[in-house]
């Protein structure tokens, strides 16, 4: 979702954003420490190509809200870049007092929140929408 929020819709054919909110779940913002870490070996990126896709790095084209949620048992890494991306993007941050963080879940279990109509997570989801 992150970099959707970087792209210039207007080289599309669009005056704007075609959506009206976003959620990234325990999202990769900064792809910097990716060269560095043994996945690479697959992934192949160097300095400059984990910059030029590291959305954290680059300014939103909209000001469609974006919900920036995490598991709050996920790794530090993955709150870091919550944390990153929170920081990096003021004009589109949602809820405006800070990254979602849901208690008990990690990286495999933060998704399923989706199934509970009443998760916070859910909730902030479709305010989005409202």
């Amino acid at each position: 979702a992150a970099m959707m929020y970087c792209t210039d819709w207007r080289a599309y054919g669009l005056a704007a954003a075609p959506f009206v909110g976003g959620v990234t779940l325990s999202g990769v913002h900064d792809l910097a420490p990716m060269p560095y870490f043994s996945y690479n070996v697959d992934l192949k990126l160097d300095a400059a190509e984990a910059a030029r896709l590291s959305p954290a790095d680059f300014a939103p084209t909209t000001t469609a809200p974006l919900l920036i949620a995490c598991g709050a048992m996920e790794t530090s890494e993955f709150l870091r870049q919550s944390d990153l991306l929170w920081e990096a993007w003021p004009q589109v941050r949602r809820p405006a007092s800070a990254p979602m963080f849901i208690a008990d879940t990690h990286h495999f279990s933060v998704v399923l929140e989706y199934a509970r109509p009443e998760s916070a997570l859910t909730q902030a989801t479709l305010g989005l929408l409202r």
